[in-house]
């Protein structure tokens, strides 16, 4: 039996023209922000600030396989917001997938800067996977580094459309909140 043990982090940083209390209010349990990001039929809330993500679904083998996470964002007021997976499966119907295990934290911290917040997002995926049938038989460190790339490669992508997204929404967001929240 092969494991193969797969990751990728990423964080940029960049400023926003608004105190750190606004951005800390616009990043805690952000619903519109994720649905806006992964799309609308992809995020369903749970409740009490959790999330299902259901990402791409993806083919192989014969087999469409859609990861999906239960993301609970924590608040730690007044400087940062961290998401973290609950749960995750490979197939979205399964709640029992064998052989699978992943793991995704992020955060946000904010700081107060003259211009506004200076914000750090940073995000970690881990991903254990057993081969299955002809697959164990594959070295696993050829396909661990090409696992590993493709992740790290998916999640710096990710991040830098992103930070467009989340400029343009939070000006959008700022505009609607109501005078005293400001």
């Amino acid at each position: 039996m092969t494991v193969l043990h797969l990751g990728g982090r990423t964080a940029i940083d960049f400023a926003l023209p608004y105190p750190p209390e606004v951005a800390f209010r616009y990043f805690a349990r952000n619903e519109g922000l994720l649905k806006q990001f992964l799309g609308e039929d992809r995020v369903d809330n749970l409740g009490d600030g959790v999330y299902r993500v259901r990402l791409n679904p993806h083919g192989a083998l014969g087999l469409t396989l859609q990861p999906s996470f239960d993301v609970a964002f924590i608040e730690h007021p007044p400087d940062r917001v961290e998401m973290k997976s609950l749960r995750a499966s490979l197939v979205e119907a399964s709640h029992d997938d064998t052989g699978f295990e992943a793991r995704f934290e992020g955060e946000a911290n904010f700081k107060q800067v003259p211009e506004g917040t200076l914000l750090r997002c940073s995000s970690r995926m881990d991903v254990a996977l057993t081969l299955p049938g002809f697959l164990a038989w594959m070295p696993a460190a050829p396909l661990e580094a090409l696992g590993n790339g493709l992740i790290q490669t998916a999640m710096g992508a990710l991040s830098h459309r992103l930070v467009p997204l989340m400029q343009r929404d939070i000006a959008k967001w700022v505009v609607a909140m109501p005078p005293a929240g400001r």
